[in-house]
């Protein structure tokens, strides 16, 4: 995953309009598959050898989980879809709205703890599966993270699982980035928020990363935003 982008450079931060609201949670997997049944969200690969269905990794595609491996084309895409069937507007959030959501997340709060799933210990233990097992330090644990942070979750958690900000979103940060409707100068399309994999240490309201519009990411998924 690339390392954040340098500092947005957003217009002002107003406050979205009454008539405008972000969803307390991101999409689901449940919900993806409304729009598109034969979506998969993946695995998150193991360390170990890959004799067996538990040996494979951790699953993303559980109903609960939110969506990953979406583009923000395909994210778009299900917002027009979702608009149809509503009849009310759905979007992607700009880049402004969503660093004015993620501070908002952070007022009062002295770090991640007990809100978002990051690269925490969890993330960083070598997992084996008995009676098979690593040699002795044949493959110490490698995954950049923060060893004093435990969310227990190695790869997406369901969504909800952590307590909702003061606004009442939920995983504002970490589980999955989350697309934007805005692009760089280069024309990749930008995400925000962190991931499972991303170190807290790293992490702001407005740290962001880019790709380009069609490419699915392992760790990113959406929110939306409904204009009545």
């Amino acid at each position: 995953t690339p390392e954040p982008l340098a500092p947005l450079t957003p217009e002002p931060l107003n406050p979205l309009t009454p008539k405008t609201t972000v969803a307390q949670k991101p999409v689901t997997n449940r919900d993806y598959a409304e729009f598109d049944p034969a979506h998969f969200s993946g695995i998150e690969t193991g360390d170990f050898l890959q004799f067996s269905t538990a040996e494979r990794g951790f699953r993303m595609d559980d109903p609960d989980q939110p969506v990953a491996r979406v583009s923000q084309q395909q994210a778009l895409a299900y917002c027009e879809w979702l608009s149809k069937k509503t009849g009310k507007r759905h979007r992607l959030p700009t880049a402004a709205e969503r660093q004015r959501f993620a501070q908002q997340a952070l007022d009062g709060r002295d770090g991640f703890t007990g809100i978002a799933n990051l690269a925490d210990k969890t993330f960083c233990v070598v997992e084996s599966h008995p009676p098979w097992a690593h040699p002795y330090l044949a493959l110490p644990p490698w995954r950049l993270c923060d060893t004093n942070l435990n969310d227990g979750f190695r790869a997406t958690s369901p969504v909800g699982s952590f307590a909702p900000d003061a606004l009442g979103l939920r995983d504002v940060f970490g589980n999955t980035w989350e697309w934007t409707s805005d692009t760089d100068g280069g024309g990749r399309a930008i995400a925000m928020g962190g991931s499972f994999a991303t170190h807290p240490a790293k992490l702001t309201p407005r740290s962001c990363v880019a790709y380009p519009p069609w490419q699915r990411v392992f760790d990113v998924g959406f929110r939306v935003v409904t204009e009545e």
